[in-house]
């Protein structure tokens, strides 16, 4: 997966499945904040009920309001993830353009073998602004910040590509909640 280059490998993308697959989607915690306030944002890939049975590698975007976030922080912990140890069997690589309200995601192994499995695959978090209202023409008692997925992919180690559902989630900001010392 190259970031705004073209892989001419390929001539042709791989025919998807046509049944849904595993669910690719984000938690946030607490989904209810205040400004100023750190959100945790978990990616989880599969669940009990519907585990992945093979991936090698995966690609998505994750997209969010970058007028609603502080655009110099977001780090990203691959040490939660089910898909492997990063610099053992995994390789990650994180592409962001928070200013634009989105990062590129990757995950792969790299021991030629699949895995399957269900849970989380990668956390972030990100800091709510604490002005939120002077940025907004108007802003309502509770701003939406909305976190989504997108550009999915997803492959085998035999380089067969297959499909996963995607599903965001929204934090409600609480702009008249109130902050700073008693008196």
């Amino acid at each position: 997966w190259n970031t705004g280059t073209t892989n001419l490998i390929r001539v042709a993308t791989p025919g998807l499945t046509s049944l849904p697959g595993p669910p690719l989607y984000v938690i946030a915690t607490p989904d209810t904040v205040l400004e100023g306030d750190t959100v945790q944002i978990e990616i989880f890939l599969g669940t009990t009920q519907i585990a992945v049975d093979s991936i090698y590698g995966l690609a998505f975007t994750i997209e969010f309001d970058s007028t609603l976030i502080d655009t110099t922080y977001m780090p990203f912990d691959y040490s939660v993830g089910w898909m492997g140890v990063q610099g053992v069997d995994l390789l990650t690589f994180e592409k962001k353009f928070l200013s634009h309200g989105k990062v590129d995601v990757a995950i792969t192994r790299t021991d030629h073998l699949n895995l399957g499995g269900a849970g989380i695959i990668v956390s972030t978090g990100v800091v709510i602004i604490d002005n939120i209202g002077a940025r907004l023409s108007v802003a309502p008692p509770f701003v939406p910040l909305p976190i989504s997925i997108s550009n999915v992919r997803a492959v085998t180690a035999s380089e067969y590509y297959f499909s996963l559902t995607n599903q965001g989630t929204q934090v409600e900001i609480d702009t008249l909640g109130t902050t700073g010392l008693n008196e």
